[in-house]
């Protein structure tokens, strides 16, 4: 007799195994478990992520932010440094807003250096408007005297416009175009900047309001292109007399010479405060009167130097007659220009004159130079001259190799001069006679390489590279 319970004693029930499910039954129930364990895993993920993002920040602020502004109340400026340098770095929103705050008037950085730093960390930052502002604050806000006191200050302005430049950003571009309506060295400051990085729209800085000043003209010139050009020939039509003459002087530098009738009547004030950019203008255009100005401000001393620069490009009568004045009597640290400026415009009168400095020992070597960066047969003459004279032949051999280096030419004959050379017995003539002929070609300047004079070896290393050597 069985004595299990009755319950025990029940026929076992089936199980239903994949097998005695429907098949269809059985893979939708399957597929429908792997989507539920799939969407939890990925809440858990999301989750984890969104709480590993949340104390990452607050990681940031308790071990970066918090203990900064700790330290910027320090009375150590190292450590207030410091924290300035890790507030830029953190970048975080409360990190920025710490810097430019620091930077308010009685803000934590108050020594020109922290403020400098502060600026510094902020400029990678620039796009953040908050950051913006507060640079612009900086940029407008240093006076002359402030600047005079400690040139950190200058650094530190211009160090904010052009973080506001490199921005690229339209505010930021208004804010620079509003500073180059203002004098002083706020304009100079916004002029750099914007040359360093050109606004994306040149009407930004055009059309902003204000007086335009020398410094607009000046970046206007820099930048170029038809919408400058534009405002240049409407501020020469407008403005001071001062600004419409540096318009035209930028127009005629940019190729545009309706500032000619504007320039010419200084060509009878050589005093005038404006000679020297009439002058320019005149001689950019190829005006004739160009070479009464330029003669007379060759003629004093404050603007002599100036106007030694546009007399290469001035060849008349009137410039050539002052300059063979000045070969005479300038100073010696304008007898460099002197003597180019003849090369350059004196034509065959000032070639000649500068062919008589052979037997200058003071003037020969520049005369030497300049003749032989001067092409034409006239400068090839002096210098055979020069070579068939046992006093200058060393300088006509240099000249004819610097020639050959600068005008693929040098004296007929040549060779010969620096074969003479390399045998005499002063060491300068074996110099000047091995260099000119190591420019012959590179197997010449190898044999020279090992030549057992040392003054002949150097000299032939000097003109080895010329030659692939």
């Amino acid at each position: 007799m069985d004595r299990r319970p009755a319950l025990a004693r029940r026929p076992p029930v089936a199980l239903r195994t994949p097998s005695s499910m429907p098949h269809r039954t059985f893979w939708l129930a399957f597929a429908l478990g792997l989507v539920v364990t799939a969407t939890g895993s990925a809440k858990a993920a999301s989750y984890s992520d969104d709480e590993s993002e949340t104390e990452r920040a607050s990681l940031r602020e308790r071990f970066g932010v918090v203990p900064a502004e700790r330290a910027l109340r320090s009375s150590d400026p190292k450590k207030r440094e410091r924290a300035l340098e890790r507030l830029g770095a953190l970048g975080t929103p409360r990190a920025l807003d710490l810097l430019v705050t620091a930077l308010e008037p009685s803000g934590a950085a108050q020594a020109p250096r922290e403020r400098l730093i502060a600026v510094r960390a902020l400029a990678p930052h620039v796009k953040n408007p908050r950051v913006r502002d507060g640079l612009v604050r900086v940029m407008t806000g240093i006076g002359t005297s402030a600047e005079r006191s400690d040139p950190l200050q200058g650094l530190l302005r211009d160090t904010a416009a052009l973080a506001l430049a490199a921005s690229r950003e339209r505010s930021a571009e208004v804010a620079l175009a509003r500073a180059l309506r203002q004098p002083g060295r706020v304009a100079e400051a916004a002029r750099a900047a914007l040359t360093a990085y050109p606004p994306n729209d040149l009407d930004t800085i055009v059309r902003s309001h204000g007086t335009p000043t020398l410094e607009l003209v000046r970046l206007l010139e820099a930048l170029g292109g038809p919408r400058a050009i534009a405002t240049l020939r409407e501020v020469a039509r407008r403005g001071t007399p001062e600004l419409r003459l540096e318009a035209a002087l930028s127009l005629a530098r940019l190729g545009s010479f309706e500032g000619v009738d504007l320039a010419k009547p200084f060509a009878t004030r050589p005093k005038s405060r404006f000679s020297l950019a009439a002058a320019e203008i005149l001689t950019l255009a190829g005006d004739p009167s160009a070479d009464t100005l330029v003669a007379q401000l060759l003629e004093h001393a404050d603007t002599r130097g100036p106007a030694l620069e546009l007399a290469r490009k001035v060849p008349g009568a009137r410039v050539r007659a002052a300059l063979l004045r000045a070969l005479e009597a300038g100073t010696p640290s304008e007898l460099p220009a002197v003597v180019s400026a003849l090369a350059q415009s004196g034509g065959a009168v000032g070639i000649r004159a500068l062919g008589r400095l052979g037997s200058d020992p003071v003037r020969r070597d520049l005369a030497a130079r300049a003749l032989a960066l001067t092409p034409g047969k006239g400068a090839n003459a002096e210098l055979a001259r020069w070579a068939r004279d046992p006093g200058t032949r060393r300088f006509a051999a240099r000249a004819s190799a610097l020639r050959r280096i600068a005008l693929g030419e040098g004296l007929e004959g040549d060779r010969e001069l620096f074969d003479a050379l390399l045998a005499s017995k002063h060491h300068a003539d074996r110099a000047a006679g091995a260099f000119g002929k190591a420019l012959t070609d590179g197997e010449t300047a190898r044999a020279l390489l090992r030549h057992a004079d040392p003054a002949v070896v150097e000299a032939a290393a000097r003109a080895a590279p010329f030659v692939g050597a």
